[in-house]
């Protein structure tokens, strides 16, 4: 790596699977910006799939991890001491980016660290009810919270005094989700954090996608809502990696978590939803068309 490059953007592959879709990510953001280097954190391979073109090993850099999968949110809130870059964006491997995202660099010129906040209140089994010691009694529910699919920071002291009280929180509460110790570290810390719109993180839904939205957005976050264009690139991507069978396996389980999420609303709710967010008959009826052509295939 060019040590004069002082920003950078980081992906934790863990798995073959989300290996293959990191390499897809990457393909993305290399799209739009074919010089901007990337760091990623591999434990199934030690060195790039020959064959992949967006890897520029003057500039870019693969680290082998010696880690099990279960790991993967014990890394990724130890992200700091993996980064190579001044001024890093990690980025969840499910994305795709759909814009330039230089200017988050130029942003962490003013601030520590950025996250984007959720949308919506998080309810169920993802709440948890977390204690986060504000006074008054305030708990994971009370307050608004982050996603932590995309992470911009900044490498100095207060960054790794709030990284290293992330994973200190994370293995503390030994829950999977590692949102409710990040809210916990933020509430504690006294870093200059800016939040996020949801143009650098956006998740699709089960089935909703607003085209306007889209074409505003930086990096769209898919999880599970994995889509045929999408499918078909992580399988031509796997292919090189050499792990087809396991992606397929892995595209069955998330389009099953996909019909189940959806099953657990209804049909009713869903229209409701529809009628409540899209102003046009015939939008409602292309959405659900979308849904139904996405999900039943």
């Amino acid at each position: 790596m060019d040590k004069k490059n002082k920003f950078g953007v980081i992906y934790l592959a863990i798995s073959y699977e989300y290996l293959v879709m990191t390499l897809n990510s990457i393909n993305t953001l290399k799209k739009f910006d074919s010089n901007i280097p990337v760091c990623v954190l591999s434990n199934v391979l030690k060195n790039p799939p020959e064959n992949f073109s967006n890897f520029n090993s003057k500039v870019d850099v693969w680290k082998f991890i010696n880690s099990d999968n279960i790991d993967n949110r014990n890394i990724k809130t130890n992200i700091y001491n993996y980064t190579p870059f001044d001024k890093t964006i990690f980025i969840d491997a499910d994305t795709i980016i759909l814009n330039k995202i230089n200017i988050l660099f130029d942003i962490l010129d003013y601030f520590d660290i950025t996250a984007s906040l959720n949308p919506e209140r998080l309810k169920g089994r993802q709440a948890l009810n977390i204690d986060l010691h504000l006074g008054g009694g305030l708990n994971y529910e009370n307050v608004s919270t982050w996603n932590t699919g995309v992470i911009g920071f900044n490498k100095n002291k207060c960054t790794k005094r709030f990284f290293d009280s992330w994973n200190k929180n994370y293995n503390k509460f030994d829950i999977k989700y590692d949102q409710p110790s990040f809210s916990k570290t933020l509430f504690e810390s006294d870093i200059k954090f800016l939040s996020l719109d949801n143009r650098w993180n956006r998740r699709i839904d089960e089935w909703y996608i607003d085209e306007k939205e889209i074409k505003e957005t930086y990096i769209l976050h898919y999880m599970f809502s994995i889509d045929r264009k999408i499918k078909k690139r992580l399988l031509e991507i796997s292919e090189l990696v050499g792990c087809k069978n396991e992606m397929i396996s892995f595209l069955l389980k998330k389009r099953l978590t996909r019909f189940k999420k959806f099953n657990e609303f209804g049909i009713g709710l869903n229209i409701k939803y529809l009628i409540d967010h899209i102003s046009t008959p015939n939008e409602i009826v292309r959405q659900f068309k979308y849904f139904l052509k996405n999900t039943y295939k």
